[in-house]
């Protein structure tokens, strides 16, 4: 039945590509095509990007040719309460109809996109042209004009030891001068620095703390003349705060669990059921070592990689009055050893039969989070029509 009305569908769009339009109410248009052209064709700018930004998208075509899931929509009928009717919508697409105010709105968000990459005075113009009655296109003409640059780059850290930990990563910089302004560039320094500065005991560092002040009524310098009107001094600020502190972690304990009075269990606690050193080889934070973000997330990874650990929690406490943090890390276990039976039925030429299979599997054999699994595995057909092995019955068991 499904192969016959598909057949059917295929057969009635061909003959309706007239019909897009039948669900588009008087006064309103389908949006035909929407296009982005760069009037200047500029390298630096990819228009199949900055599709992503477009409002409003035409309906979907198949290979490119033929608003087929449109088409489909517009074979249904009116009274929605048919099966027919609400299948062909169901399969198809509504028709996208033209909004103007969406479409300046494009306009605005490409501009600001440009703007973002390094095209301050980029400019964008729309055209609209109309096809027949119920029918628009949108064409976004692009205007970069020519890109800024970074001029002078300064780092001004207002905390010294940060500062030394900046100046000895400073080959790592993402900003340079004479590159392209890009604000997800100047982003991702930001997130550099933070990454690095967590990683190096600044627990509570956030990457708020990081501004920037873009200056460009003041020329650069290390460009050609002909280009320094179109430069950008930037100034990479970071001020001192209560919250640039360097933490040391003081105590890591482990818990499989909380008691009724909220005490966390210690290390010895048989409930954990893993060995001390399994429990330390998988904590990569270490007792009067800074902290370290990447070390708290390669903790996580470890205890996560153990098929005796159903889930693992770290909570980081800071000392008053210190700056360092007690880790208390809980883990829970899932049950050490599981027994699984699977029977089925089998089938050969009409020789019927039955097998099973046994499962036994332990996950913590040695309480290092081993894994033995043992599978017992019987299987019985009888032998009726199978020439020359009349009246034998087949056995087999591993």
């Amino acid at each position: 039945m499904i192969k016959n009305v598909l057949h059917i569908i295929i057969s009635l769009l061909v003959l309706s590509a007239c019909s897009t339009t039948k669900y588009v109410p008087e006064g309103d248009y389908l949006l035909g095509t929407a296009k982005i052209k760069d009037k200047e064709h500029h390298a630096d700018v990819n228009t199949a990007l900055l599709r992503n930004y477009l409002r409003q998208r035409p309906n979907a075509r198949w290979f490119s040719l033929y608003k087929l899931p449109l088409a489909t929509y517009s074979l249904s009928g009116s009274d929605t309460t048919r099966w027919l009717n609400r299948t062909l919508r169901a399969m198809g697409e509504p028709p996208v109809l033209f909004d103007s105010m969406q479409a300046v709105q494009t306009c605005a968000d490409l501009e600001q996109q440009l703007r973002n990459e390094g095209f301050l005075q980029a400019q964008v113009d729309m055209s609209v042209r109309q096809h027949g009655k119920k029918k628009k296109s949108v064409t976004y003409q692009l205007h970069p004009g020519t890109p800024y640059t970074l001029g002078r780059l300064r780092y001004v850290i207002g905390d010294t030891a940060i500062a030394t930990i900046l100046k000895a990563d400073s080959t790592n910089r993402l900003l340079r001068e004479g590159m392209t302004f890009n604000v997800a560039t100047l982003d991702a320094e930001r997130k550099r620095i933070t990454t690095l500065l967590t990683d190096s005991g600044y627990y509570r560092f956030h990457k708020e703390y990081i501004t920037y002040h873009a200056d460009t009524t003041t020329l650069g310098s290390g460009l050609n003349s002909g280009d320094r009107e179109r430069q950008i001094d930037l100034t990479l600020h970071l001020a001192p705060n209560e919250s640039h502190r360097r933490y040391w972690m003081r105590h890591i304990d482990y818990a499989s669990g909380r008691s009724a009075e909220g005490r966390l269990y210690n290390t010895q606690d048989t409930a954990i059921h893993l060995r001390r050193h399994v429990l330390t080889e998988c904590t990569h934070l270490r007792e009067g070592g800074h902290y370290r973000s990447s070390a708290l997330q390669n903790t996580y990874n470890h205890f996560g990689r153990l098929q005796a650990v159903k889930y693992t929690n770290i909570t980081l406490v800071p000392v008053v009055g210190a700056d360092s943090l007690d880790c208390h890390i809980q883990l829970q276990t899932n049950k050490p050893s599981t027994l699984s039976f699977q029977p089925e039925g089998t089938n050969t030429a009409g020789d019927l039969g039955a097998a099973a299979t046994l499962t036994y599997q332990n996950r913590n054999l040695f309480r290092g989070s081993e894994v033995l699994s043992v599978e017992l595995r019987g299987a019985y057909e009888a032998i009726r029509g199978l020439e020359g092995y009349s009246n034998q019955d087949f056995l087999e068991y591993s």
